[in-house]
């Protein structure tokens, strides 16, 4: 049996979750926190089961009230998300430990570093600072579907099989945990799934040690190669939730080298989505241009794993079309390299503070320093800190956090951004604030407008319209209120 050595540095696991106000990860906020850590044997050690007010400028979404069905009206327990946040930077920042739940890549862990980097907290460190790392079981259910199939019962919805957390525990274990979108209940059967998945402790190891980046990076040196115009290309197999049931998550692969700009994320040409000579131009190819980045998914695989895989004879005969296409064609390879590796994101015109954390370098080690500074002040003393900053996004950044958590202590400040309360509530009507996607903030308004549609649109429940009415209630009393 091979030991599983991506925990082998790991004093253990935090296992979490969040429920939040919406889906927009610049401009919601948590809800809920819960998180359990246990040992890499998956022995519990703490529960940690958190509870968030309101933030002031947050306009929830009635959609995801429907889903995780979290009152607007706080428990006597709940605490302020200021506090809340740095709770959890703490938590997830343990030394040597590695942290993950349920889809947490694709969004928690992204949520958490918006949060982060509203409340000047180091967006990042949870990653690799410290002996940190990050593991998610969504990704690993499906490389299980792939390549220990028995493992699992697999939930047919629609003839498909589903992969919804709440789904696989249905099917999987002996006894319900209780309504599902309750973060600790989600973390409990993340963590129970993740116990029988560990019976086949072969494919557990080799799984795991995809979300090591070194592990990741050497096994590139055991791919095959291929000759293009007399150059060597190494090729593999990609295994990722987002290419999909009909392609049976996967794809054969030819690499096409690591990005000008974006120093972490290597570039792959799959081979077997369609004919690369169908394509009428070079910019169309985006489609079939695979993003890495090491230690995270799409998981890297040698070719040769694809011989389990149903599909496998279709992927093979349009690989090694495309790839004869390719050799008779090496123009076209290298402007395929050229133009996806030098390809940069669009920066967005207008992008809201809260929503530009890719846009702003790191913080130097002089700044992080006035971050912890800030953090450990009173509030007062919090606003003296700022009228001495000269960094200015560092500046704004803190004169937001006062004005939601602190706005009693503006008054001394000199800037335009330390209106008054009511000035502040008063944007969130009047203009458009846009995330790094261009996509705008939910307005009050459209808030209300969604709950009459939700209204007309769907048979709801006793509960569903009680849910609702307090959050109608909510936004009359909180944002409308106050400026008719």
């Amino acid at each position: 049996m091979k030991k599983n050595s991506f925990w082998t540095n790991t004093d253990g696991i935090v296992w979490y979750d969040l429920e939040t106000s919406g889906i927009s990860k610049a401009f919601d906020q948590p809800l809920q926190f819960a998180a359990i850590t246990t040992t890499p044997d998956l022995d519990e050690v703490e529960t940690i089961n958190i509870s968030i007010k309101l933030t002031a400028d947050i306009v929830p979404s009635p959609d995801a009230l429907l889903v995780h069905r979290i009152p607007i009206t706080p428990s006597s327990s709940a605490i302020g998300q200021d506090i809340a946040i740095e709770r959890i930077h703490q938590i997830i920042n343990q030394p040597n430990t590695t942290n993950g739940g349920y889809n947490t890549l694709k969004f928690d862990d992204e949520f958490l570093r918006f949060c982060f980097f509203r409340h000047l907290y180091h967006p990042y460190t949870h990653q690799f600072s410290n002996g940190c790392k990050r593991f998610d079981l969504y990704p690993t259910v499906i490389y299980y579907y792939l390549f220990s199939n028995s493992t699992l019962t697999w939930p047919q919805i629609h003839q498909r099989p589903s992969f919804k957390l709440e789904n696989l525990a249905k099917a999987n274990l002996k006894e319900s945990l209780g309504h599902a979108h309750d973060a600790l209940v989600d973390v409990k059967m993340t963590i129970d799934l993740a116990k029988i998945m560990m019976s086949d402790q072969e494919c557990w190891h080799d799984v795991t040690q995809l979300f090591d980046k070194n592990h990741d990076l050497s096994q590139t040196n055991l791919l095959p190669l291929v000759d293009i115009d007399n150059k060597t290309y190494c090729h593999g197999l990609l295994v990722d939730t987002s290419l999909g049931h009909q392609r049976d998550f996967s794809s054969l692969c030819l690499s096409i080298g690591s990005h000008d700009y974006y120093k972490n994320q290597s570039l792959w040409l799959s081979m077997d989505k369609q004919l690369l000579s169908d394509f009428d131009n070079i910019e169309d190819m985006y489609q079939v241009v695979i993003k890495k980045k090491w230690g995270e998914p799409p998981f890297l695989l040698h070719p040769d794993k694809v011989q389990q895989i149903s599909s496998q004879d279709e992927k093979k005969r349009l690989f090694e079309s495309n790839l004869l296409w390719l050799q008779q064609n090496p123009d076209k390879l290298f402007e395929i390299s050229q133009t996806f590796k030098q390809r940069t994101y669009v920066s967005q015109d207008n992008t809201d503070l809260d929503a530009k954390l890719y846009e702003i370098p790191f913080f130097s080690t002089q700044e992080e320093e006035i971050c912890d500074q800030f953090h450990t002040s009173p509030p007062n003393a919090k606003a003296s800190l700022v009228e001495r900053l000269d960094h200015p996004v560092l500046k704004e950044q803190a004169i937001r956090y006062l004005w939601r958590y602190h706005p009693e202590a503006l008054a001394s400040i000199k800037h335009e951004l330390s209106s008054s309360y009511q000035n502040q509530m008063q944007q969130i009507h009047n203009k458009p604030i846009l995330d790094h996607t261009g996509k705008e903030k939910l307005t009050p308004q459209a808030c209300l407008e969604r709950i009459e549609a939700i209204i007309q649109e769907k048979d709801l429940s006793e509960e569903d319209k009680s849910l609702i009415k307090e959050l109608e209630i909510y936004i009359y009393d909180h944002f409308m209120s106050p400026f008719e």
